[in-house]
This record gives C-alpha cells, sequence and structure tokens, in this order.
C-alpha cells in the first residue's frame, strides 16, 4: 500500500478482525483454531510469563504462529515488489545489465587552480 493512513487500517483491521470473526462462530472447535493463529493473540501469547493454561495459545507456539505470519508478510513482499519492480526487464539474448553510468566528477575549487 501507498497511502501511510490504508497501511495502518490494513494492519490494524488484520489484528482485530480474526478474533470477531471467530465470535461468530457457532462451533466452540472452529473457535479456538482461529483464535489461535490468530496474529494478535499470538503475540499476546509470546509475552505470557504466568499462567499461560488460561491463554488461547501456549508461548512458544505463539510464537511460531508469529514467526510465521512475519514470513508470510515478508515472502508476500518479496513477491510483490518483484512483480512491481519498475526496472524493466532483460531483453532477450541479454544476460546482464547494462552499467550504471559514470559518477559525475566533483568540482575543482577555486584554490587548486592557482589563482
Amino acid at each position: 500500500m501507498r497511502d501511510s493512513a490504508a497501511g495502518i487500517g490494513g494492519v490494524l483491521g488484520l489484528l482485530h478482525i480474526v478474533p470477531i470473526i471467530a465470535r461468530t462462530r457457532g462451533d466452540p472447535g472452529w473457535q479456538r483454531l482461529l483464535v489461535s493463529i490468530a496474529p494478535m493473540s499470538a503475540g499476546l501469547g509470546v509475552q505470557s510469563t504466568t499462567d499461560s493454561g488460561s491463554l488461547p495459545i501456549r508461548p512458544w507456539a505463539g510464537l511460531g504462529v508469529t514467526a510465521a505470519w512475519a514470513a508470510a508478510a515478508l515472502l508476500t513482499g518479496g513477491l510483490l515488489l518483484r512483480k512491481r519492480d519498475a526496472q524493466p526487464p532483460l531483453p532477450s539474448g541479454d544476460t546482464e545489465r547494462a552499467s550504471p553510468p559514470p559518477p559525475i566528477a566533483a568540482p575543482v575549487p577555486a584554490q587548486s587552480l592557482g589563482g
């Protein structure tokens, strides 16, 4: 997303939508599954130090779920970056990109000109 407000809204929506959807399900098994894979529940499970039995997910499992969400976000970002990259594709016979132009020489200070 190119707009920061839309990006923040998307992240907050992802964090809060899964527990809301879980509450609308009548089956307790589905509720437990959805809450245990939600990124917010997983993150809160990682932070737990006492009484982890009352949480929907244990700390180490929460760390795994959090890592899976992070890996999915990185993979999605990498794929979108590759797809939307501004650099044009290589022509069919070329195997290397052209080298970048040489840097512009710095201007010579007036003192070194001898005058």
